[in-house]
């Protein structure tokens, strides 16, 4: 699969009819981070402020100004859930010592210098990958899912449920209502380094 990094130039937009999978995944294309995967949305979403419910377009900046967030929900429906539109997908963060939360920066790069490590933070909800005792295989493995934007890495003498390695990725469902828009991690505004 063909890739490339959206830096300053303008990117297209992605659009995925029938959900994410392989074949319908265009690596080489983002649009303002995102991607997205139509009639889906993402379980769990946080309504955003009312100030960024008025187009897709301000639920998108919102999205972006929020580090955690992993992509949002458009509800293009008659009568939208709660009266909101706009509802993000936000991983909770709380410090806990010895595991990094590490987020995808570029799209391409098959190594760890393909993220950015948060030390001694984690996300919450991640999915439990066991047998992997290194960082950098953790890093391949979210390397390998399109819908893997982040992993916990738990470097303590006796990690919790004895694994190292947790994903973080954007699960969807088939929604008719709307549109799941899914951050795509391009290099296009300035990564916080630990």
């Amino acid at each position: 699969m063909a890739t490339r990094e959206c830096n300053e130039e303008p990117c297209e937009s992605a659009d995925l009819e029938g959900g994410l999978n392989d074949s319908n995944v265009e690596s080489d294309i983002c649009h303002l981070n995102y991607i997205k995967v139509a009639k889906h949305h993402a379980q769990g979403g946080t309504a955003a402020p009312e100030d960024y419910q008025g187009s897709r377009e301000n639920c998108s900046v919102i999205c972006s100004q929020v580090m955690n967030c992993l992509g949002y929900d458009w509800d293009e429906g008659d009568h939208p859930y709660k009266n909101f539109r706009c509802w993000l997908k936000i991983i909770e963060f709380s410090t806990i010592d010895g595991v990094d939360y590490t987020q995808k920066r570029n799209w391409t790069g098959e190594s760890i210098h393909a993220f950015t490590i948060y030390k001694n933070f984690h996300g919450e909800g991640a999915n439990q990958n066991e047998g992997i005792e290194t960082r950098e295989e953790c890093a391949k493995k979210c390397l390998e899912k399109e819908t893997c934007l982040a992993f916990d890495f738990d470097r303590s003498a006796k990690p919790w449920k004895n694994t190292r390695c947790w994903t973080h990725e954007n699960e969807l469902e088939a929604w008719t209502e709307g549109d799941h828009f899914m951050k795509k991690p391009c290099p296009m505004r300035q990564n916080i380094e630990p």
